[in-house]
């Protein structure tokens, strides 16, 4: 019974922090709509980092850095443009729609 608890804590405390997140960054059809700013991927990092540790999962994308790379993969790929990794000539062409889950909070 103390793991229901616990597992029902974390949801909650996932859910204040998830809070912080503006909802023009949300995504749509598991895309975003727009580049975060440099402040909102540093805001978006933390978020994501605190998530991970209050959960108890490992996840990328925890620095503004990544977070900036990340969504401009994702746009790109909103827009029907190669990323970086399809560009890539030793990578073989695939198209690959990702689901909120890969980018998931």
């Amino acid at each position: 019974m103390a793991d229901v608890a616990r597992a029902k804590a974390a949801a909650s405390e996932r859910q204040t922090i998830e809070a912080q997140i503006p909802a023009h960054l949300f995504f749509t059809s598991g895309l975003p709509t727009v580049r975060p700013t440099p402040d909102e991927a540093r805001l978006l990092a933390s978020v994501r980092r605190r998530v991970a540790q209050t959960v108890g999962i490992e996840v990328d994308h925890t620095s503004a850095t990544d977070v900036m790379r990340r969504y401009d993969e994702l746009l790109a790929q909103r827009q029907g443009a190669p990323s970086a990794a399809d560009a890539d000539a030793n990578t073989p062409a695939a198209v690959s729609v990702p689901a909120q889950a890969s980018f998931a909070f």
